[in-house]
C-alpha cells in the first residue's frame, strides 16, 4: 500500500512522456462519441462512434481528427441541418459540397438527412483517397459523385495546390489559378448544367480562401438564383467578406452567423 502511494506520487512528480502518436490515440479512446478504434493501416484509425457511423481518421501528422470534432462534436453544421429540417425535402434535395476534404461533412448529413444527389469537390488527392473510405460505400453509388476537381470562378481555369496556407495541413489545402496547374477548375454554373439541376438545396463551401474565385467581379453567379441553403466559411485573409455578403443580399439571401460559417436563406425559394 505504501509502495502503491509513492509510484502514484512520484507519477505525478515524474508524469510518463508519451509521444505524439499515443498523445493522439488517447484523444481518439477518450472522445465521448467513440464507441472503439482500431489501427486500419500504419497513418490510419477506423473509428467507430456511437450513433453507428464508421468513419477513418488519419493519425496526427494530418488534420482529420480536428476536421471530425468540428462536424462531429461540435457539430458545426447542425443549424444548417435544422433549416433543411425546417423546410423539408428529404429525399429529394441536393447536396453541393465544395471542399469536400475526407467527408466528414457528407457523411454527417448522409446520416441525418436524406439528399437524392451530392457532389463533392475537392483538390486534394490524398483527401479524396480518404473521403472514399467514408462515404464512397455501396449504399452511396446512386447518390454520391465525387471530383477531383477545384472550384472556379470561370470555365476552362487550372490550379495547383499550395500548402503555404494557415498551419498548411490537410484541411488549410488552398489553389493557386496557374493556366499548366495540374488540378482542373470547374464552375458551380457547370456542375449544376452538367447534371441538370433544377436546384441546389445545400451549397456548402469551404475552401480555403478560394471563395475569392467564385465571388470575383465578373463571375457568373447565376447558380445563386436556384440555390435555397448557403453555407460559406468566409476566411478573412483575402478581405472579401463585404464584398461576398454584399453579393448575397442582393441576391435575396438573408444572412445570419453561425460559429465560422456565414449562412443563407435564399428569401425567394422559401
Amino acid at each position: 500500500m505504501k509502495f502503491k502511494r509513492i509510484r502514484k506520487i512520484y507519477r505525478i512528480l515524474f508524469p510518463l512522456q508519451l509521444t505524439e502518436k499515443q498523445i493522439f490515440v488517447n484523444r481518439l479512446v477518450s472522445n465521448s462519441i467513440v464507441e472503439s478504434i482500431k489501427q486500419f493501416v500504419e497513418n490510419c484509425y477506423q473509428v467507430k462512434l456511437h450513433n453507428g457511423l464508421v468513419l477513418y481518421i488519419r493519425d496526427e501528422n494530418h488534420s482529420d481528427f480536428n476536421v471530425f470534432q468540428q462536424i462531429f462534436n461540435f457539430e458545426e453544421y447542425k443549424t444548417v441541418l435544422s433549416l433543411l429540417k425546417l423546410n423539408d425535402t428529404s429525399g429529394n434535395a441536393v447536396l453541393i459540397d465544395c471542399g469536400a476534404n475526407v467527408g466528414y461533412t457528407t457523411a454527417y448529413f448522409i446520416h441525418n438527412y436524406r439528399f437524392s444527389k451530392i457532389y463533392c469537390i475537392e483538390p486534394s488527392v490524398s483527401n479524396i483517397e480518404n473521403k472514399k473510405k467514408n462515404i464512397d460505400k455501396p449504399e452511396n453509388a446512386d447518390t454520391i459523385n465525387i471530383m477531383h476537381r477545384a472550384i472556379s470562378g470561370n470555365v476552362n481555369e487550372n490550379f495547383d495546390l499550395t500548402f503555404d496556407f494557415r498551419d498548411g495541413l490537410d484541411w488549410s489545402f488552398s489553389t493557386s489559378i496557374n493556366e499548366n496547374g495540374s488540378i482542373r477548375g470547374i464552375t458551380i454554373n457547370e456542375i449544376v448544367n452538367e447534371n441538370n439541376l433544377d436546384y441546389i438545396t445545400l451549397l456548402k463551401i469551404d475552401i480555403e480562401g478560394a471563395e475569392r474565385f467564385i465571388f470575383d467581379d465578373n463571375v457568373d453567379l447565376s447558380f445563386l438564383s436556384i440555390t435555397k441553403v448557403i453555407a460559406i466559411e468566409i476566411h478573412d485573409e483575402f478581405q472579401i467578406r463585404e464584398k461576398i455578403y454584399s453579393i448575397l443580399k442582393k441576391n435575396n439571401f438573408h444572412l445570419f452567423e453561425s460559429g465560422e460559417l456565414t449562412i443563407g436563406i435564399n428569401t425567394k425559394l422559401l
